[in-house]
């Protein structure tokens, strides 16, 4: 997703989508319909969500099996039977499912879809209105009415609605309305098996759905739109939310940081809850922003520097349980410490990684707890440019990464000949194993460091995951030994192999995919006493 004056967020939770499902909120949709008609333009007036469904098969398959949804069957079985109704027996197209208030009604559910005539539907029970057919279908559960109009087929569990939309239709006029939904849907990720847009108002209800979901971000005024991938547990939302140019909006204080990929996610705990990425690339109009806003509301702060902000290019939080976390990447580790950690004393120790306590700035902590969550931490942790703050030490845990990748030096053809590589530490687990069993076939070789006596295992940058017991390997193929150019100023770009990086990195690819998508697990390594200091 792209937009400008958005944030682009990455949020992973179960307990997201049940809210969509069970809670229905109200917004209102004003389009006008071009000569030549899209499917949005048939999204009826005060739709609560909008829900772009891209793969059919894929949300029925979902709905039937996944353990999300099972649960949410059991809340709400009324909402859910009428989702099922609406989607079944229809072709696998994209389409729109939206939730609509009507009357004293606040879910009535119409689904949208490009299709021909159903003549089965022409010949069964219907009513006519404004020289318009209404089929009226009697399911098992509840009654659906549908009408075709210019090519679409709109089926709803309310009467009124499909009336209004055959209204909608006969009074439009052809000309083409550019509005905020119309730009904020142009950016979803038509990839995902679902998009959700939805446009908060000023009710109760907005308040009671996002301030009970686990970090969800300061919703604005205006449109917003969240990709939705199903994970092993939960559900992934990659998202952007319309950030209004206002001091009373939070997020209007990151308006002018660019989206970008998230890093965060690689510190995420399996045994989080949620979890909220922020890119920060702009801290001198985020400085002036907040500033700004701290005057609007009459936040009192003694001074407002942000200074730890200038080499962070990433904000995170992270709900573990009752602990909140909050996480920052750095893109320059020791000035971000100078800043964050000035003092460096009374540590403790977990498998060899050092963290300390800690004080944050005042103008920090108010900071994040506006554009994100409130974090009071006592503890924080440095592992290779991330920083992690915890109000309690239990959660500086590194024991949840599975696996570190480091390449170095790969511009070369390596010792043991074409299309190979060498991995250090490669008897310290059997991640180099599992490697080798990825590569057989593809004509390209893994071998272990024939270096040992230099001790690269835990030179490189890989070594601050290894002391934690993490299976992390550095991947190489430079033959260091005779290599005139290893270590010294001579060591230029141009006496690279750009084939050989191409192939290298592509066999790690290769490699390393079963780890990736969690068919093995590496084993993790294990350090003797005072090793690797």
């Amino acid at each position: 997703m792209n937009y400008t004056n958005s944030l682009r967020l990455t949020k992973t939770t179960s307990f997201l989508f049940s809210l969509l499902i069970l809670t229905l909120l109200v917004i209102g949709c004003e389009t006008s319909l071009s000569k030549e008609s899209k499917l949005i333009d048939w999204i009826p007036q005060n739709s609560s969500w909008v829900v772009q469904l891209n793969d059919l098969n894929s949300v029925k398959n979902e709905l039937n099996n996944n353990e999300i949804f099972k649960q949410i069957k059991s809340l709400n079985p009324k909402v859910t039977s009428d989702i099922s109704e609406l989607l079944s027996e229809t072709p696998n197209v994209t389409s729109l499912l939206c939730v609509t208030k009507v009357g004293k009604d606040p879910g009535a559910l119409t689904h949208i879809y490009k299709s021909s005539i159903d003549s089965t539907l022409i010949a069964g029970p219907g009513i006519e209105y404004s020289k318009m057919r209404i089929n009226i279908e009697k399911r098992e559960n509840t009654i659906l009415y549908s009408t075709f109009i210019s090519g679409y087929t709109l089926r709803s569990t309310s009467q009124l609605l499909i009336e209004n939309c055959i209204r909608k239709y006969q009074q439009t006029n052809n000309s083409e309305t550019k509005n905020l939904f119309s730009t904020v849907y142009e950016t979803i990720d038509t990839d995902a098996p679902l998009n959700i847009l939805v446009q908060p108002k000023a009710e109760e209800l907005i308040e009671t759905v996002f301030n009970s979901t686990p970090l969800m971000p300061k919703v604005s005024q205006d449109w917003n739109a969240y990709d939705l991938s199903f994970e092993k547990e939960g559900v992934s939302l990659d998202g952007l939310v319309s950030i209004l140019d206002s001091l009373g909006d939070p997020l209007g204080i990151i308006k002018n940081n660019e989206t970008q990929k998230i890093l965060l996610d690689q510190v995420v705990p399996q045994n989080s809850t949620a979890f909220l990425s922020i890119p920060f690339n702009n801290p001198l109009e985020t400085e002036d922003a907040f500033k700004l806003w701290v005057l609007h509301h009459n936040v009192a702060l003694e001074e407002i520097k942000l200074e730890g902000l200038k080499t962070i290019d990433e904000i995170g939080w992270i709900e573990i349980g009752s602990e909140s976390v909050l996480l920052f990447h750095s893109q320059n580790e020791i000035q971000t410490q100078e800043k964050l950690i000035p003092i460096l004393e009374n540590s403790k120790k977990y498998r060899e990684v050092s963290y300390y306590p800690v004080k944050l700035p005042q103008d920090l902590l108010v900071f994040t707890a506006a554009i994100g969550g409130k974090v009071t931490p006592n503890w924080s942790c440095i592992i290779d440019g991330f920083f992690i703050f915890t109000s309690s030490g239990k959660d500086v845990n590194a024991a949840q990464f599975i696996a570190g990748i480091n390449i170095e030096m790969i511009g070369k053809n390596s010792s043991y000949g074409p299309k190979t590589a060498w991995l250090t530490g490669f008897d310290r687990s059997d991640f180099g194993t599992i490697i080798q069993k990825n590569l057989k076939g593809t004509g390209y070789q893994l071998f272990p460091d024939p270096y040992p006596t230099q001790r690269l295992f835990f030179r490189s940058d890989n070594a601050s995951l290894a002391r934690l017991g993490i299976p992390s390997h550095t991947f190489s193929t430079v033959p260091i030994d005779v290599d005139k150019h290893y270590h010294k100023v001579s060591d230029e770009a141009d006496t690279l192999d750009m084939e050989i990086i191409t192939e290298t990195i592509r066999a790690i690819a290769l490699g390393t995919h079963t780890i990736i998508n969690g068919v093995d697990t590496p084993s993790r390594v294990v350090l003797k006493e005072g090793e690797g200091r």
